[in-house]
């Protein structure tokens, strides 16, 4: 059964000299491992790639949330000089030019593709309309204004995410950073930096209208869950990191308390019509703890998210050196020992040839000497014992042959002695005639 089956390969083989045997063998063998090569160069190097892509993902992330940060900050400062508070006029005017040099970063951060994207051309648009016409508008289209400019500007740090591969993090602790990073804590200090510019306002002016009650109500609400989903991706980073407790706890628990007392002084203080709170200080509050999830993001999560991304592509670099350290060493061991084993084949088939064409030239003095101890040497063997037996069975007939000679000169021997006695019987009966 099994030489039916490779019957075709063993036809094959009978019509190659042994040259073209062995590279047919190194050939195939090559090519198998060169595959096999070629699919972990593949692998590692798709991962170095994403690494790569994450990276300048990260690096133009850094600037879009900076841009986000002044962005919220002119929002509430424009709500506060449209509500009436002179004294935030100069401090409104200072952003604006802090965040005007943020959008030239961002633009020189961003890839060229990105550079052009219809949403950051928006951005910048928005922006420069706001700039110019936002504080002839009424203190509620300038927040909403804002606030329309900015959800597209994170709409558009998903944008960037998504090209650079940073939503499709294959590792379950970046995972985690890049959400936070991306999604969870923007979503979270936008809230706050709303709840910052109409709080400001209702303050400078102390009128509550049933609107911006239901609207700062529903802020609050949903600022608490996604203060509870920040916090979970938290513990799950730290879960699958366990190195980065140190780092984020303390920040994050700072920040989660900051944030639970502005929502208890917006509810006192705000939603309970008070108003005992300063506007510059509801401002200054607030912007210490949007501040304090701006530096949780700066300080701690992107230069971890950051460690952790050049970590791995570091150990994908040192895999795939060491991969193709070891597939170069087995290829050349695989080659060194295939050739080493041609030329012992070859080696031994001029042995047999060399001792063929002896004996037939007649010389059964000729020995096999093979080196070695396969196949080859045991025939070599038997080729000996063959010789030694035709030297031998020629041994005897060449005495056979020397016997019969002797025997057959005695017998020439003996018949010249009969014809010499009968010749002298013949003479002597003659003389006695």
């Amino acid at each position: 059964m099994m030489r039916t089956f490779f019957l075709p390969a063993t036809l094959l083989m009978n019509r190659l000299r042994y040259t073209s045997k062995f590279f047919l063998l190194g050939f195939a063998i090559a090519l198998v491992m060169l595959v096999l090569l070629a699919n972990v160069y593949l692998n590692l190097k798709r991962d170095i790639d994403t690494a790569e892509q994450e990276l300048a993902g990260l690096q133009m992330l850094k600037p879009l949330n900076r841009l986000a940060q002044g962005m919220q900050q002119h929002r509430g400062l424009s709500s506060g000089v449209l509500n009436g508070n002179e004294a935030m006029k100069e401090r409104r005017a200072g952003k604006e030019k802090e965040v005007e040099a943020t959008v030239a970063e961002v633009a020189a951060a961003l890839s060229p593709a990105l550079r052009v994207a219809p949403a950051w051309s928006r951005i910048t648009q928005d922006w420069q309309v706001i700039r110019r016409d936002g504080l002839g508008w009424p203190a509620a289209e300038n927040i909403k204004r804002h606030s329309e400019m900015i959800e597209r500007l994170l709409v558009f740090m998903v944008e960037v995410a998504d090209a650079t591969q940073l939503t499709l993090d294959p590792v379950m602790d970046t995972y985690y950073f890049m959400d936070t990073v991306v999604t969870k804590m923007p979503a979270m200090l936008e809230p706050l930096g709303i709840t910052r510019a109409r709080g400001t306002g209702v303050l400078t002016r102390k009128e509550l209208t049933p609107q911006m009650r239901i609207d700062i109500s529903s802020l609050i609400a949903q600022m608490s869950g996604t203060l509870r989903a920040q916090n979970e991706n938290l513990a799950k980073v730290v879960r699958f990191a366990p190195g980065l407790q140190a780092a984020l706890a303390g920040p994050t628990a700072e920040f989660a308390g900051g944030a639970e007392k502005i929502f208890a002084l917006v509810r006192e203080d705000i939603l309970g019509e008070k108003f005992a709170t300063p506007p510059q200080e509801y401002f200054a509050l607030t912007t210490q703890v949007i501040d304090l999830g701006y530096k949780i993001m700066f300080e701690t999560l992107i230069p971890q998210f950051e460690q952790q991304l050049e970590a791995r592509r570091a150990a994908a670099q040192r895999s795939l050196a060491f991969n193709l350290g070891v597939s170069i060493v087995v290829m050349g061991l695989v080659g060194y020992l295939g050739v080493g084993t041609y030329y012992s084949v070859i080696a031994s088939v001029e042995v047999f040839s060399r001792g063929a064409h002896r004996l037939a030239d007649g010389d059964l003095t000729v020995e096999f000497n093979t080196e070695g101890h396969d196949e080859l040497h045991a025939a070599g063997r038997a080729f000996n014992e063959m010789a030694a037996s035709l030297r031998q069975m020629l041994g005897r007939i060449q005495s056979d042959v020397q016997a019969l000679r002797s025997a057959a000169e005695q017998l020439a021997s003996s018949s010249r002695q009969i014809s010499v006695s009968a010749s002298a019987q013949s003479d002597s009966a003659s003389s006695m005639a």
